[in-house]
């Protein structure tokens, strides 16, 4: 069922907290138009090349994460799939989506720099955030949970409106870094990186998650 929807810019707007509004607001403008500089570029594309409006994804590490977050929040028309890898997640006070989004989310549990169970504040814990996600899809309550590899444990939120599965890669041990990119430690980055490959993981997911428009023809 599609829910109502506010303007793009309206959605924006209340994507960070009301407190502290001057502490905020250039992340606000930041966002905003880095969120507008996406909407952009997807239009151009849909004008200039015959793509299919269904496999639309958005991925991103750290910060970038963030960013595709905001992007299933306010433009969930357009966006099929989000997967983050180590993302921030500021608490938002709404993220009300029109349609449902798969959001892939790849963590490391040793991430001191954005820390998996959250600062006690602005940053929620990773398994928190995930959950809220499996919520607005309308997933089945529990997860399913495997052990793929000794140290890496993936929740899967099956049974969603939309097909828009939910899926933690929770990397026991893992750091700050893209696993599988060969690239920490260093100022921004921490490890170690597990023997694990985000980037197949990802394309896999993007794959098997095109957009179901539900509620609509």
């Amino acid at each position: 069922m599609q829910r109502s929807r506010k303007t793009f810019c309206e959605q924006i707007e209340n994507l960070l907290p009301s407190e502290d509004i001057d502490k905020f607001q250039p992340a606000k403008i930041l966002i905003s138009s880095q969120c507008k500089h996406c909407s952009d570029k997807i239009a151009t594309l849909e004008s200039q090349h015959s793509i299919d409006p269904a496999r639309i994804y958005v991925t991103g590490f750290s910060n970038g994460g963030a960013m595709a977050n905001r992007l299933a929040c306010v433009m969930s028309e357009k966006i099929s799939a989000i997967a983050v890898v180590a993302g921030a997640h500021p608490q938002m006070e709404t993220c009300e989506p029109a349609f449902p989004v798969a959001v892939l989310a790849i963590h490391g549990t040793e991430d001191h720099i954005i820390p998996y169970l959250g600062d006690g504040g602005y940053l929620p814990s990773v398994p928190a955030w995930v959950a809220a996600w499996a919520q607005r899809n309308q997933c089945a309550l529990t997860p399913e949970t495997e052990q793929s590899q000794a140290a890496i444990k993936v929740e899967s939120w099956e049974d969603c409106t939309g097909d828009a599965t939910v899926v933690l890669y929770s990397i026991e041990g893992g750091g700050h870094v893209w696993p599988g990119s060969g690239f920490g430690p260093g100022p921004y980055l921490d490890g170690p990186a597990p023997d694990v490959y985000a980037t197949d993981i990802i394309w896999d997911f993007f794959k098997s998650h095109p957009k179901r428009f539900v509620g609509s023809e």
